[in-house]
């Protein structure tokens, strides 16, 4: 006798020419190309701030604000390799989050800096 839940069981219990689905399919198939999806998308996500900075503010705060946004990103994914935790929805969540919070504050720092009046050294 197979042990409970194991593949032969399933397979004795199949039945010659059907179609067998579950909803554990279609997530299966999700965290197999999460990984491109991340990427991608944190790729977009940073080009998109990056020139909607530039635009706003100045050219260089675009970039600086870019390049911030891939560094913690970066930085986010490195602890989560780290970790041993896998790629999945959840990691995509804590990414565009991370997102969201470092274009908050880089870009609000960058703009007070840019229009406060005085010298350097205040």
């Amino acid at each position: 006798m197979p042990p409970p839940g194991s593949s032969q069981e399933f397979m004795r219990g199949r039945v010659p020419n059907t179609y067998v689905h579950t909803g554990i399919l279609a997530a299966a198939e999700r965290d197999a190309k999460i990984k491109g999806v991340i990427f991608y998308n944190l790729g977009q996500s940073c080009a998109a701030v990056a020139v909607t900075v530039m635009i706003m503010l100045h050219p260089l705060i675009g970039i600086f604000v870019g390049a911030l946004v891939l560094c913690l990103d970066a930085m986010v994914l490195g602890l989560l390799t780290l970790y041993g935790a896998k790629l999945d929805f959840v990691a995509f969540l804590c990414l565009s989050m991370t997102i969201g919070l470092v274009v908050d504050y880089a870009t609000h720092t960058c703009h007070a800096y840019v229009h406060h009046k005085g010298s350097l050294d205040e």
